[in-house]
């Protein structure tokens, strides 16, 4: 989705709910006009019912949301733990080798640092240049390997660290692209919010009640509509995942070759 769509799927559920509402209002007034005894009790069941179910499945979806966003920061953590292992490790090879692979660690995770402020079209090609880095580092680490097989116990550590950094990859790339709420549960969402605003219309239609606290109503929902999507969207909207450990990662491995001397190309 583009970084406007949260905005206005928010206006689209405002209007259609106001409209819903509108229509159950009428509604509700040719009905009283008619019969007034039990079908005020009726409705006024359905509208807690529905309302009820509403708000069953917002905190549903928002607890969903609040746990994404958690499981993000955490994996944000784990990689950069996993790059700061890896580019420890890398210093205990050959100098020429530790300075290769240092150097596609430092680039790696600037790439990392981009994708959290990456806009939506530019995800894409951010994950495809980490994989192409991915790709350069595994390539580095099998020659390493071939290189130093009489220490086959510094081997694993860095083989076993580099296996980490790569997974760890896979799994934000998949949080990123692919773990998002399922389109039916916002469709039952939607369908269930606009069925409680179409009843809860009817309902103040046969009362004769003023309509001020169902705008105020679909006002709220609507808003709590946007910040449920702005969670689902990791590069979307005003929840950002915090990338400081990562940056910090980054700035570590920056400051080393400063202090001691940059990687030879």
């Amino acid at each position: 989705m583009g970084d406007r769509t949260v905005g206005l799927l928010a206006v689209a559920f405002l209007v259609l709910s106001l409209g819903c509402a509108f229509a159950g209002a009428v509604a509700g007034k040719r009905t009283v006009a008619r019969r007034e005894g039990r079908i005020r009790t009726l409705s006024g069941f359905l509208v807690g019912a529905h309302l009820a179910l509403v708000s069953f499945m917002l905190a549903i979806t928002f607890g969903a949301s609040m746990s994404r966003l958690d499981m993000r920061r955490g994996l944000v953590v784990t990689e950069a733990n996993a790059i700061g292992t890896a580019e420890l490790r890398a210093r205990m090879l050959s100098p020429p080798r530790a300075a290769s692979i240092r150097r596609l660690l430092i680039e790696y995770a600037e790439t990392r640092v981009f994708l959290a402020s990456a806009r939506s079209k530019e995800v894409v090609d951010g994950l495809a240049l980490s994989e192409a880095v991915q790709a350069r580092l595994w390539q580095e680490t099998l020659a390493a390997v071939e290189e130093g097989k009489p220490n086959a116990p510094l081997l694993a550590l860095f083989v076993s660290s580099m296996n980490e950094l790569i997974d760890t990859g896979a799994q934000r790339k998949y949080v990123v692209l692919h773990d998002r709420i399922p389109p039916p549960i916002w469709w039952a969402l939607v369908f269930i919010s606009v069925s409680a605003f179409g009843t809860l219309g009817f309902d103040h239609g046969i009362r004769g009640h003023s309509r001020p606290g169902i705008v105020s109503l679909a006002l709220a929902l609507a808003l709590l509509f946007a910040v449920i999507e702005d969670l689902d969207r990791p590069n979307v909207g005003l929840s950002k995942v915090d990338q400081s450990a990562m940056v910090n990662t980054l700035e570590a491995m920056r400051r080393f070759d400063r202090d001691v001397g940059s990687p030879a190309p």
